[in-house]
């Protein structure tokens, strides 16, 4: 089992870094929507580890406010941003 675990982490870290990447390459002459989209996946990732890790875990409502914050986030930037985002 912790075979899978480490192999989910490793999985989830390799998408994040092809996410920024694939948000900087599309967004190389745009600093404002760079900054602004790289923002909200940092928010994105921010709030995931927290929902898996930490503090969501005590209460059922914030866990599942927790999940609609990263739906609603990870919608804003497919409709943005497009590309590798879809998979998220």
């Amino acid at each position: 089992m912790d075979i899978w675990i480490r192999f989910n982490n490793i999985l989830r870290k390799v998408l994040f870094i092809i996410f920024f990447t694939d948000i900087f390459s599309r967004n190389r002459g745009n600093r404002v929507g760079l900054i602004i989209y790289a923002g909200l996946l940092v928010l994105v990732i921010i709030n995931d580890y927290l929902r898996y890790k930490h503090l969501y875990k005590s209460a059922r409502t914030v866990f599942y406010a927790s999940i609609i914050v990263s739906i609603t986030i990870g919608s804003v930037l497919k409709f943005s941003v497009g590309g590798n985002i879809t998979i998220y």
